[in-house]
């Protein structure tokens, strides 16, 4: 025997599951938006949460002697300041607000401009990160190899990635892996040597006219002869003995001084008298071989 029951008579489904899940989705959403509330609104909140968990566990490394070098590319962490953060929390902060997209060279720059003798650099982050540490690691040796033959041959200069655009007329360029600037032949002879035996290769500019560098930068070394015996312009026997790095303008007002004449054509061209050379530069008819006499070269 058989029994039916109407759809009027089933019982009724509990909606107890129904109403834990909605307040588990009531839950969750709250959740989201009290993060996002935090992180669009209230960055610093959410930068001090990071860095004082960083801080308990380092607690003799992030203290207010030292220096946080902050990339940043989104809102929370371009919108700091580095100046409230320092008296806030005792960090010495700098925010470069950098896209994450920025290249290692550049991060490694900045860290460079940054650093003192004796410090310890440690690169914390996603993505690459890390190869701004590795960059440094491996030119570093080499820039300090330089330094020491700079100041053992004259004097000079020496940087990592130093940026090209502040040496071209057109003011662009990324950076050069080794600027390096001797004020003697002898330092610039020795420079040279070494360079070519750690197999570093070698470029030579003067005032960057007419030079287009591109956004990535030069590998290897960019040697920048403009000061010291390089600026040097006298006058011996009638003639001008100038350094390679001579501005032509200033040529062109030691032979006017001089009374040498030919030269009036230099006073406009923006350049040095290395590149003038290398290009054979002119103006008005006259070119540079006309008023060459002899080159020095190494």
């Amino acid at each position: 025997m058989t029994s039916s029951i109407s759809p009027s008579e089933q019982p009724a489904p509990s909606r107890v599951p129904r109403l834990a899940l909605v307040l588990l989705t009531a839950a969750v959403l709250a959740w989201v938006l009290g993060a996002v509330y935090t992180l669009r609104w209230n960055p610093e909140v959410a930068f001090f949460h990071r860095v004082h968990e960083a801080k308990c566990a380092w607690e003799a490394g992030l203290s207010s002697s030292n220096r946080v070098l902050l990339v940043g590319g989104s809102g929370c962490m371009t919108s700091i300041d580095p100046v409230r953060m320092r008296e806030a929390h005792g960090l010495n902060v700098l925010n470069l607000g950098l896209g994450a997209g920025a290249g290692a060279k550049f991060l490694g720059r900045y860290a460079m401009d940054w650093a003192r003798p004796g410090d310890l650099l440690i690169t914390l982050g996603a993505g690459n990160v890390h190869e701004v540490g590795r960059c440094i690691a491996r030119d570093l040796p080499v820039l300090e190899k330089l330094w020491e033959i700079l100041d053992t041959n004259g004097g000079g200069s020496a940087k990592l990635y130093e940026p090209m655009s502040r040496h071209t007329t057109f003011l662009i360029g990324g950076p050069a892996q080794y600027w390096i600037e001797p004020r003697s032949v002898a330092g610039f002879a020795e420079i040279v040597c070494y360079l070519r035996a750690a197999s570093v290769p070698i470029r030579v500019i003067g005032r960057g006219s007419n030079l287009l560098v591109k956004d990535g930068g030069i590998r290897g070394a960019v040697i920048h002869p403009s000061k010291g015996e390089f600026e040097e312009v006298r006058v011996e026997n009638g003639q001008l003995v100038c350094g390679v790095g001579a501005r032509l303008k200033k040529i062109a007002s030691a032979a006017r001084n001089a009374g040498i004449g030919g030269m009036e054509w230099m006073e406009g061209v923006p350049g040095n008298l290395g590149g003038a050379i290398r290009m054979n530069a002119g103006a008005m008819g006259v070119e540079m071989s006309d008023n060459l006499v002899s080159v020095r070269f190494i």
